[in-house]
C-alpha cells in the first residue's frame, strides 16, 4: 500500500537523528581530539544561534568561498547580523521566556479595575512597548541584567498605556519617557 509505505518513510526521516539534531562532522584530522568545524558548520552556527533561520546570502557566500576561517571575517558577520531584526526578535523572545511571558491575555474588563483605562488597541500597545524596551535597553544603552531590571524608560505607543505609566505618550524614534513608578523588566505594563 503506497500510502502506507509514505507513513513509514516520513517516520523514518523524522525519528533519523541527523534530521533531529545538527550533528557538526567538521573536515580534516582531529588534533589533540578537537576537528575543525567547516565553513557550512561555522556559518549555521552564526545563523541559527543568532537568528533562529538559515544562513543569509553574505554569510553563505563565504561559507561557500570558505572564507569562515578567519576570526576577523567571522566577527564581521556576527556584527552583521547582531543589527537585524531577526536578531533583535530572538532576543526579545528570550526576554519573554525568561520573564515566563509565554502569551499576553487580553487585558481586565472589570470597570472597577481599569479605573477609567480604555483597553481598545492596549494588548498591542503593550506588546510593542516591551519590544523598544528590550531593543532600546540591549542595543541602544548596551544595558547590564541590573539596569534592565532598574530602568525606568518606558515607550507607551498609545494614551492607555501612557495613562497607566503616568508619562506622556512616546513617539516612535522619540526619546523615551521615563516613569518613575514603573522601573525595569519586570514593572512592565506587559505584566
Amino acid at each position: 500500500n503506497p500510502i502506507e509505505q509514505l507513513k513509514v518513510f516520513v517516520q523514518l526521516i523524522f525519528n533519523d537523528p541527523r534530521f533531529l539534531y545538527h550533528i557538526e562532522l567538521g573536515e580534516g584530522t582531529p588534533v589533540n581530539g578537537l576537528i575543525a568545524l567547516s565553513s557550512f558548520e561555522i556559518a549555521n552556527r552564526i545563523a541559527y544561534g543568532m537568528t533562529a533561520a538559515p544562513p543569509d546570502t553574505t554569510l553563505w557566500t563565504d561559507a561557500q568561498a570558505n572564507l569562515l576561517k578567519d576570526l576577523n571575517r567571522i566577527q564581521s558577520h556576527v556584527d552583521r547580523i547582531s543589527s537585524t531584526a531577526l536578531h533583535q526578535d530572538q532576543i526579545v523572545e528570550f526576554f519573554k521566556f525568561f520573564s515566563g511571558i509565554s502569551n499576553l491575555s487580553q487585558p481586565s474588563s472589570n470597570s472597577q479595575f481599569l479605573q477609567g483605562i480604555v483597553t481598545t488597541g492596549l494588548t498591542d500597545a503593550v506588546e510593542q512597548e516591551f519590544r523598544n524596551f528590550i531593543i532600546y535597553s540591549v542595543f541602544t544603552q548596551n544595558a547590564s541584567l541590573a539596569q534592565l531590571m532598574n530602568s525606568k524608560y518606558v515607550f507607551p505607543g498609545n494614551a492607555a498605556l501612557a495613562s497607566i505609566y503616568r508619562t506622556n505618550q512616546w513617539a516612535s524614534g522619540a526619546a523615551p519617557q521615563v516613569a518613575a513608578n514603573h522601573a525595569g523588566l519586570l514593572s512592565r505594563a506587559y505584566f
